[in-house]
């Protein structure tokens, strides 16, 4: 980046690049595991809802639409940390379920986003993560109605 220093960059800007940033280094991380961080993600929204949820609801948690999260599901499928079903009280949703292979590769999965949540906030006291995470969530609320 020459001739241009960070505090010349509009907010916008910085939190794109931090998002491009945590996004590569966590590709980066997981590739061992043959995953994607956008497929972490997913697999972490499954965990949290008791290992099963519908696709719906990560199409909800990540914010993404559906054509997107059916081929993240796929793509977990065929690597076998997910299998999916139809809902037996709802046929039109689509449970996603975690496979033992995934559950043994959370803990890593828990442990790269903990190393890499630290890396973001290396060098701030627990008030300025809590004044930057204040501010980013009014940035957020600023934005979803758009």
């Amino acid at each position: 980046m020459a001739g241009c220093s960070y505090d010349q960059l509009d907010t916008g800007h910085l939190i794109k690049w931090i998002s491009n940033r945590m996004r590569a280094g966590a590709d980066k991380h997981f590739s061992d595991l043959d995953l994607t961080f956008q497929q972490v993600r997913v697999l972490h929204c499954i965990s949290r809802g008791s290992g099963q949820v519908s696709q719906k609801q990560i199409e909800d948690h990540l914010n993404v639409s559906h054509p997107t999260v059916t081929g993240l599901v796929t793509r977990l499928e065929k690597s076998g940390y997910v299998t999916s079903s139809r809902d037996s009280e709802d046929r039109r949703n689509k449970l996603v379920s975690l496979t033992e292979k995934a559950r043994s590769a959370m803990a890593e999965m828990e442990e790269g986003r903990i190393e890499k949540q630290k890396q973001l906030v290396k060098g701030l006291s627990d008030g300025e993560i809590a004044e930057a995470n204040r501010l980013l969530g009014i940035m957020l609320n600023n934005l979803k109605n758009d």
